[in-house]
């Protein structure tokens, strides 16, 4: 065979206008002989490694395939003995990101599994990733499947830079696209780290834009790094689990200080990346629910209730269930909430959710999270939104709540209203009174003397944490207009009664 090989090589050398491939290509000294004595051919080298090859060679890097593209090689591998049922062909090769061996790999799967559908396919590969990675064609090269070449790839890695499978398997838990350097951190010196990030990218594991700081990992990549394989010795247990922990502590210390304008940046850069990471984890720990709680209020400060409140509900029922209903951090959780809640519901509030009859002193609020309800308010309050809306031009449809230009007020407005009352009545600021404060001084107040019920349904509290009887006591509409006629001081067309529960007592309304 030796002797064979010389031969060739001489042949190279001595004739012109020829063209060698080498295939698959690790390590340029395994064909620094062959090139040395190459002659005036052209040679094509394919392989893995973007970087360390010789002086004078041309390096092109091919990218994934377009969507039509991918779409086109998919379906036309499926549909090579006859026609097929293509649905979700387009969604799969998105699921693949249109990467042509993975597109190959699922193409010829489908081929010879006429019953299995593209979208059959998608669910064995979201139920069974692992299993679908390293399945093969019968007559296709099982040493070309997705999860092979991954482990041989890591093989070569992991021989001179350990570190490199590490920061990889962390990444995996981020966005697929643009992550910053700040989420790029191991234990490890910042030259093991380095070296880390420049082998991961030399082996096209990962892509680094020199322009924006920041890198991407194919999302097959990120799948294959977080489907744990006890088969495969970079894809155990133990450190993928190690890997999702070093990415919650990366992920939590990179949070900048919500507060500051000046970090705004940072965060839109990190949310694509908070969002992956919550979608990815199974079950919540201590550090996880500290960076939803803290982006949560990162959201509310920007008006982006819906995801806000998403994040509020996933720490409260951690924090419940690994605290307790009455733990500090469960109350300042349930609070946030509440307040994210309510806040959505008002500055959502329409001319048309007032009460066709204002007589009846009743509004609908909408808030977010698809919570929907018809709430008593004081007959005083219901006039001035009436005379708001009628003022301030606002179309039934649009937001009720607007400045004097008519423009709809903002969340930032809408926060310091009570600054601005401050402005007018020195004692709202002196004793510290918003709209967080007269919400829980007044739910306080009607649970005081009406009871548990009647208070969650005056604060709209979720029925978590009350236990059996919290489940079964509710409070009707009547009852709750009858603690806002007694709050209030004034009458309520739906009140049935307007004394304490509890004995007599005056409302915070009725006090000096």
């Amino acid at each position: 065979m030796e002797a064979l090989a010389d031969r060739a090589l001489q042949w190279l050398s001595t004739h012109s206008g020829w063209l060698l491939i080498l295939d698959n290509v690790n390590d340029p000294a395994d064909i620094a002989a062959v090139l040395a004595r190459s002659g005036a051919g052209r040679v094509v080298i394919t392989s893995r490694l973007s970087s360390g090859w010789a002086p004078g060679t041309s390096v092109v890097r091919l990218d994934v395939l377009q969507a039509d593209e991918s779409r086109r090689l998919l379906t036309g591998l499926m549909t090579a003995n006859g026609p097929r049922d293509i649905d979700g062909a387009a969604e799969l090769c998105a699921v693949l990101g249109h990467l042509p061996l993975a597109i190959e790999q699922a193409g010829a799967y489908l081929a010879q599994s006429p019953l299995t559908t593209p979208r059959v396919y998608l669910r064995l590969l979201t139920d069974y990733p692992g299993d679908m990675y390293g399945q093969a064609a019968v007559v296709a090269d099982r040493e070309r499947t997705i999860a092979r070449i991954w482990r041989v790839t890591l093989n070569r890695i992991t021989e001179t830079h350990p570190a490199a499978a590490d920061l990889l398997r962390a990444l995996a838990w981020y966005g697929p696209d643009a992550i910053p350097l700040a989420l790029c951190q191991q234990p490890v010196s910042p030259p093991v780290l380095d070296a880390a990030l420049g082998v991961l990218n030399a082996y096209s594991m990962i892509h680094s834009d020199s322009a924006t700081a920041t890198v991407s990992v194919h999302r097959l990549v990120q799948g294959l790094a977080r489907t744990p394989d006890s088969s495969d010795p970079h894809r155990s247990l133990e450190a993928i689990e190690h890997a999702c922990q070093c990415a919650a502590l990366t992920l939590r210390d990179a949070l900048p200080d919500r507060e500051d304008l000046a970090t705004w940046p940072t965060w839109r850069t990190l949310l694509p990346h908070i969002e992956a990471f919550a979608a990815h984890i199974e079950g919540d720990t201590t550090t996880t629910a500290a960076i939803l709680n803290t982006t949560a209020l990162f959201l509310d400060s920007q008006g982006m209730s819906s995801r806000a409140i998403a994040h509020h509900r996933r720490v409260l029922a951690h924090r419940e269930q690994e605290l307790g209903p009455e733990h500090l951090d469960t109350l300042v959780s349930r609070s946030n909430l509440a307040t994210t809640c309510r806040r959505a519901g008002a500055l959502a509030l329409r001319p048309q959710d007032l009460d066709l009859d204002p007589v009846q002193s009743v509004i609908l609020l909408r808030e977010k999270g698809g919570t929907q309800l018809w709430q008593p308010i004081s007959p005083t309050l219901m006039q001035a939104l009436c005379r708001h809306t009628e003022q301030r031009g606002a179309l039934a449809s649009g937001p009720l709540l607007r400045a004097r230009n008519g423009n709809p007020i903002t969340r930032r407005r809408y926060n310091h209203l009570f600054e601005r009352l401050g402005k007018h009545l020195p004692w709202v600021l002196t004793h510290g009174i918003s709209i967080h404060w007269l919400r829980h001084t007044a739910t306080t107040w009607v649970e005081r003397h009406y009871g548990t019920a009647v208070a969650r349904e005056f604060a709209r509290h979720s029925q978590t944490g009350g236990g059996v009887t919290g489940i079964y006591t509710t409070a009707t509409i009547s009852e709750v207009a009858t603690a806002v006629a007694h709050l209030t001081g004034e009458p309520h067309p739906l009140a049935t009664e307007v004394s304490d529960h509890r004995g007599p007592s005056r409302s915070p309304a009725q006090r000096d």
